[in-house]
Protein backbone atom coordinates (compact mmCIF):
# COMPACT_ATOMS: atom_id res chain seq x y z
CA UNK A 1 0.00 0.00 0.00
CA UNK A 2 2.74 2.01 0.57
CA UNK A 3 4.27 1.78 -2.46
CA UNK A 4 0.79 2.57 -4.37
CA UNK A 5 0.90 6.03 -2.40
CA UNK A 6 4.39 6.76 -3.15
CA UNK A 7 3.35 5.75 -6.79
CA UNK A 8 -0.06 8.19 -6.89
CA UNK A 9 2.58 10.67 -4.82
CA UNK A 10 4.85 11.05 -7.51
CA UNK A 11 2.22 10.90 -10.24
CA UNK A 12 0.55 13.92 -8.80
CA UNK A 13 3.70 16.03 -8.64
CA UNK A 14 4.93 15.13 -12.22
CA UNK A 15 1.51 16.18 -12.88
CA UNK A 16 1.66 19.50 -11.22
CA UNK A 17 4.94 20.00 -12.47
CA UNK A 18 3.91 19.28 -16.58
CA UNK A 19 1.48 22.04 -15.85
CA UNK A 20 3.42 24.55 -14.95
CA UNK A 21 5.60 24.31 -17.53
CA UNK A 22 3.29 24.12 -20.21
CA UNK A 23 3.90 20.25 -21.10
CA UNK A 24 0.12 19.05 -20.26
CA UNK A 25 -2.32 19.60 -23.29
CA UNK A 26 -6.12 19.69 -23.05
CA UNK A 27 -7.55 17.99 -26.46
CA UNK A 28 -5.59 19.32 -29.23
CA UNK A 29 -4.81 22.70 -28.21
CA UNK A 30 -1.17 22.79 -26.11
CA UNK A 31 -1.28 25.28 -22.75
CA UNK A 32 1.06 27.99 -23.36
CA UNK A 33 4.29 28.23 -21.87
CA UNK A 34 7.22 30.88 -21.78
CA UNK A 35 9.66 28.12 -21.92
CA UNK A 36 8.14 26.20 -24.97
CA UNK A 37 7.20 27.15 -29.05
CA UNK A 38 3.54 26.14 -29.82
CA UNK A 39 4.21 23.08 -32.19
CA UNK A 40 4.32 23.74 -36.39
CA UNK A 41 1.26 21.85 -38.01
CA UNK A 42 -0.30 23.51 -40.26
CA UNK A 43 2.49 24.84 -42.42
CA UNK A 44 3.44 21.42 -43.94
CA UNK A 45 0.24 19.95 -44.30
CA UNK A 46 -0.20 20.45 -47.53
CA UNK A 47 2.87 18.79 -48.49
CA UNK A 48 3.28 15.24 -50.22
CA UNK A 49 6.22 13.48 -48.48
CA UNK A 50 7.97 10.66 -49.91
CA UNK A 51 9.61 8.47 -46.86
CA UNK A 52 13.02 6.74 -48.09
CA UNK A 53 14.69 4.05 -46.09
CA UNK A 54 18.10 5.61 -47.69
CA UNK A 55 19.77 2.03 -46.99
CA UNK A 56 16.47 0.67 -48.67
CA UNK A 57 16.29 2.51 -51.97
CA UNK A 58 19.18 2.24 -53.96
CA UNK A 59 22.75 1.71 -53.62
CA UNK A 60 24.55 4.73 -56.40
CA UNK A 61 28.33 4.28 -54.61
CA UNK A 62 29.42 0.37 -53.80
CA UNK A 63 32.38 1.81 -52.20
CA UNK A 64 30.84 2.63 -49.19
CA UNK A 65 28.90 -0.21 -48.35
CA UNK A 66 30.38 -1.37 -45.07
CA UNK A 67 31.10 2.46 -44.17
CA UNK A 68 34.52 1.73 -43.62
CA UNK A 69 34.95 -0.91 -41.01
CA UNK A 70 36.09 -4.21 -43.29
CA UNK A 71 34.39 -7.23 -44.96
CA UNK A 72 33.08 -8.67 -41.78
CA UNK A 73 28.78 -8.36 -41.45
CA UNK A 74 29.32 -8.61 -37.84
CA UNK A 75 31.95 -5.07 -37.50
CA UNK A 76 30.14 -3.55 -40.89
CA UNK A 77 26.67 -4.30 -41.00
CA UNK A 78 26.45 -4.84 -44.49
CA UNK A 79 25.55 -8.26 -45.56
CA UNK A 80 22.67 -8.00 -48.53
CA UNK A 81 21.86 -11.72 -48.07
CA UNK A 82 20.67 -10.73 -44.51
CA UNK A 83 17.57 -8.58 -44.30
CA UNK A 84 18.26 -7.31 -40.67
CA UNK A 85 21.58 -5.62 -41.90
CA UNK A 86 22.86 -3.05 -44.40
CA UNK A 87 22.01 -3.99 -47.77
CA UNK A 88 23.69 -1.23 -49.45
CA UNK A 89 21.25 2.02 -50.28
CA UNK A 90 22.85 5.19 -50.17
CA UNK A 91 22.93 8.89 -50.71
CA UNK A 92 24.41 8.61 -54.02
CA UNK A 93 21.63 6.14 -54.97
CA UNK A 94 19.04 8.89 -53.55
CA UNK A 95 20.00 11.45 -56.01
CA UNK A 96 20.56 9.39 -58.96
CA UNK A 97 16.66 9.08 -58.75
CA UNK A 98 15.83 12.57 -57.75
CA UNK A 99 14.03 12.61 -61.10
CA UNK A 100 11.74 9.63 -60.53
CA UNK A 101 11.21 10.95 -57.38
CA UNK A 102 10.08 14.29 -58.36
CA UNK A 103 8.03 12.67 -61.31
CA UNK A 104 5.62 11.49 -58.62
CA UNK A 105 4.91 15.04 -57.73
CA UNK A 106 6.07 15.26 -54.08
CA UNK A 107 6.58 17.88 -52.57
CA UNK A 108 9.23 16.58 -49.96
CA UNK A 109 11.59 14.05 -48.73
CA UNK A 110 11.43 12.69 -45.52
CA UNK A 111 14.92 11.00 -44.91
CA UNK A 112 15.53 7.76 -42.39
CA UNK A 113 17.93 8.57 -40.07
CA UNK A 114 21.16 9.16 -41.97
CA UNK A 115 24.28 10.31 -39.11
CA UNK A 116 26.95 8.12 -38.09
CA UNK A 117 25.20 5.28 -36.21
CA UNK A 118 26.03 2.16 -34.31
CA UNK A 119 26.72 -0.44 -37.07
CA UNK A 120 25.72 -3.43 -35.49
CA UNK A 121 24.59 -4.90 -32.14
CA UNK A 122 26.00 -8.47 -31.87
CA UNK A 123 23.51 -9.42 -29.07
CA UNK A 124 20.30 -9.11 -31.38
CA UNK A 125 22.19 -10.05 -34.68
CA UNK A 126 20.97 -7.09 -36.61
CA UNK A 127 23.00 -4.06 -37.59
CA UNK A 128 21.70 -0.19 -37.64
CA UNK A 129 20.46 0.01 -41.29
CA UNK A 130 17.71 1.90 -40.09
CA UNK A 131 19.21 4.69 -38.49
CA UNK A 132 17.53 5.31 -35.22
CA UNK A 133 21.34 3.76 -33.14
CA UNK A 134 22.56 7.33 -33.39
CA UNK A 135 26.57 7.71 -32.42
CA UNK A 136 27.35 11.06 -34.16
CA UNK A 137 24.38 14.08 -35.31
CA UNK A 138 27.85 16.16 -37.00
CA UNK A 139 28.52 12.86 -39.15
CA UNK A 140 26.35 11.60 -41.88
CA UNK A 141 26.93 7.54 -41.70
CA UNK A 142 29.69 6.36 -43.96
CA UNK A 143 27.47 3.67 -44.70
CA UNK A 144 25.31 6.50 -46.78
CA UNK A 145 27.85 9.01 -47.98
CA UNK A 146 29.38 11.86 -46.97
CA UNK A 147 28.70 15.48 -45.20
CA UNK A 148 29.13 16.71 -48.74
CA UNK A 149 27.14 14.36 -50.56
CA UNK A 150 24.44 15.07 -48.05
CA UNK A 151 24.58 18.79 -48.91
CA UNK A 152 24.78 18.05 -52.87
CA UNK A 153 21.49 15.92 -52.25
CA UNK A 154 19.59 18.73 -50.15
CA UNK A 155 20.98 21.58 -52.86
CA UNK A 156 19.32 18.88 -55.43
CA UNK A 157 16.15 18.36 -53.97
CA UNK A 158 15.82 22.35 -53.11
CA UNK A 159 16.85 22.93 -56.96
CA UNK A 160 13.69 21.11 -58.00
CA UNK A 161 11.57 22.73 -55.21
CA UNK A 162 11.57 20.17 -52.56
CA UNK A 163 11.78 20.38 -49.00
CA UNK A 164 14.27 17.65 -46.77
CA UNK A 165 13.28 16.44 -43.54
CA UNK A 166 15.93 14.11 -41.50
CA UNK A 167 14.35 11.57 -39.55
CA UNK A 168 15.94 11.03 -36.01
Amino acid sequence: MTARRDLIATATIVAVLAAGLGWLTTGTTTQASPHAVAPLRAANTADSFYFVMTDRFANGDPSNDTGGLGDDPQVSGFDPSNSAYYQGGDLQGLMDQLDYIEGLGVDALWLSPAFKNLAVQPEDNSAGYHGYWITDFTQIDPHLGTNEEFAALVAAAHERGMKVYLDI
